[in-house]
């Protein structure tokens, strides 16, 4: 059962990581800052681990045409990443 369901929030993860650029600014900061530092912490799957760590890698790879909104996707994401915010 754990995991169809490490398999389900992949495919979620997958279908939301394009979607992220059109997203306001506050539901990005509620995804990234929230949702995203949240799996990080509390997830012990390798898998999904990885689909966050791909997930990553694709916005800091993403093409300069839309370097404005992604520095500040990459940049907050970055930050939440390596210095816990959001962590109680």
């Amino acid at each position: 059962m754990i995991a169809v369901a490490s398999e389900l929030l992949i495919l979620s993860l997958d279908l939301v990581k394009n979607r992220v650029g059109v997203m306001s600014m506050d539901m990005r900061k509620c995804f990234i800052g929230t949702i995203l530092v949240g799996l990080i912490e509390k997830t012990t799957d390798a898998k999904v681990m990885k689909a966050i760590t791909k997930m990553v890698e694709d916005w800091v790879k993403i093409k300069v045409s839309l370097a404005a909104d992604w520095v500040k996707i990459r940049v907050t994401c970055w930050v939440n990443i390596h210095f816990g915010y959001g962590r109680v």
